[in-house]
């Protein structure tokens, strides 16, 4: 009787320890290795800033993922600065920009454009397109055009 006990307890412990382990991937981690697999790259023209879908100047954005850094023309300067990616989360560090005179129009849509960079916490990319949102509020919807590898310059040069 001992002994078909130990017998027993013998092949129980074996079979346990031999066991392999499971690793469960959860919703969420999925979804940050695929939103890891999307960050944003090249340049995206501006379509829609918060509601005001009539934007008169091709505004863009530029995305370069390899150094960080992001820059583009806000409809009278150009601007640059560094951005931080983690999942979906998306940060601007601080904007700079060219310091050309801008008037009417031209200086409102510049402003706004560094604030909803400011703003920004999220983002999303379908296809061809990036939506920049705080929480669930779209800010800003940009489309990236085929081939789109122009950005405007000052004075020509990049």
């Amino acid at each position: 009787m001992k002994f078909l006990f130990s017998l027993l307890a013998l092949i129980v412990l074996t079979e346990s320890c031999s066991s392999t382990k499971e690793t469960v991937i959860s919703d969420s981690d999925q979804q940050k290795s695929s939103m890891a697999k999307q960050i944003p790259s090249g340049t995206f023209t501006i379509k829609k800033m918060e509601a005001n879908e009539n934007i008169s100047e091709e505004l863009t954005i530029t995305f370069d993922k390899s150094s960080n850094k992001v820059s583009g023309f806000s409809g009278c300067n150009v601007f640059f600065g560094n951005y931080t990616i983690d999942g979906n989360t998306i940060r601007f560090g601080v904007i700079g920009s060219s310091k050309k005179y801008c008037a009417g129009d031209k200086n409102t849509s510049e402003r706004k454009l560094f604030q909803i960079l400011d703003k920004v916490d999220s983002f999303t990319i379908d296809g061809n397109t990036i939506i920049l949102s705080e929480g669930t509020t779209l800010l800003l919807k940009a489309i990236q055009e085929k081939g789109n590898s122009k950005q405007k310059t000052i004075g020509g040069k990049k």
